[in-house]
């Protein structure tokens, strides 16, 4: 487990509702993950790779002096145009930095995630998490309208610009 600036946690430290806390900085709740709605993905340049190196998936790769700085360039001036965004930002508001922690390596198709996103429902986010055996369920479920913001909905919104692209327009991404 690691805090939001990624310092490893002593997990047996930590009190049941500060486990899931830690958890959800960095992995969504049953049910709830981007990945699974067909609708996000994790993206890197291998061959930018250093050699002998791991890849982390940790913002410093994708700062200007890390390896997928170009990557990051050209991501940032091109995605909207296919209807890409990061969901995954850092936003400090009131000296507190909320939602998930930043994650520059996770890319969402804008126009399908919004719409999966207005339709996962505090209720239906229980629903799922109900029936699932995850540790923690009940902390979770004590909680799921706060987690239900903090975690799920309190992303960055998509631009218009991503918004724009009409779904099933293929010939816009060749």
């Amino acid at each position: 487990m690691l805090d939001r600036a990624g310092r490893q946690l002593d997990a047996a430290s930590l009190s049941p509702e500060e486990r899931v806390e830690a958890i959800l900085l960095w992995s969504a709740l049953p049910g709830a993950s981007r990945h699974h709605w067909g609708t996000d993905f994790d993206v890197f340049d291998a061959a930018a790779m250093p050699d002998r190196s791991r890849l982390q998936l940790i913002p410093e790769e994708y700062s200007s002096d890390g390896p997928f700085a170009p990557l990051t360039s050209w991501l940032d001036a091109h995605m909207h145009r296919f209807g890409f965004f990061r969901p995954y930002v850092a936003r400090n508001e009131g000296g507190r930095l909320h939602g998930v922690s930043p994650e520059p390596w996770h890319l969402s198709f804008a126009p399908l995630a919004t719409r999966c996103l207005d339709q996962l429902t505090p209720d239906v986010l229980a629903r799922a998490i109900e029936s699932s055996p995850v540790e923690g369920r009940e902390i979770v479920l004590a909680h799921i309208e706060t987690l239900h913001r903090r975690f799920v909905v309190d992303v960055a919104p998509a631009p218009a610009a991503s918004l724009a692209v009409e779904l099933g327009d293929h010939r816009r991404m060749v």
